[in-house]
């Protein structure tokens, strides 16, 4: 009995540690200060991808714009073999990001592997930064 309750008491630790899924919630829009124009806001993501991949060239990670138009950039992420995929929407009010895609990340409807929603949050902060270094 005792080394059953020791052995429990070992495993489950380790058990729980090998969960690395998150639940995939996209988070909702991030409010852009008054004065910024369209093109504001698409110059301060484009030096946010900028800073990002400066930050992150040693870990082999590299955010790519992979399509743009008007007011939407679908971003890729890839990192040795994993694959993310961001949409980001914005206007001169707000923006978003919601993951699109990926592979190797144990997405199903409802969750994902939990470093893709870390490099989801990162570049959503360095986006922020820049959207407030940005002169009206």
């Amino acid at each position: 009995m005792i080394r059953s309750l020791l052995l429990c008491m070992f495993l489950l630790p380790l058990a729980l540690a090998g969960c690395t899924s998150a639940r995939l919630e996209n988070p909702p829009p991030m409010a852009i200060r008054a004065g910024l124009s369209t093109a504001q806001v698409e110059a301060s993501i484009d030096q946010a991808i900028r800073d990002a991949n400066r930050r992150s060239a040693w870990a082999g990670g590299m955010w790519a714009v992979e399509s743009r138009e008007p007011g939407k950039q679908i971003l890729g992420l890839r990192v040795r073999q994993h694959y993310l995929q961001l949409t980001i929407q914005y206007d001169d009010k707000q923006f978003s990001s919601r993951i699109t895609g990926s592979r190797n990340l144990d997405q199903d409807d409802d969750s994902i592997h939990r470093k893709a929603l870390a490099w989801q949050r990162r570049l959503e902060a360095d986006i922020y930064r820049q959207l407030y270094l940005q002169n009206p």
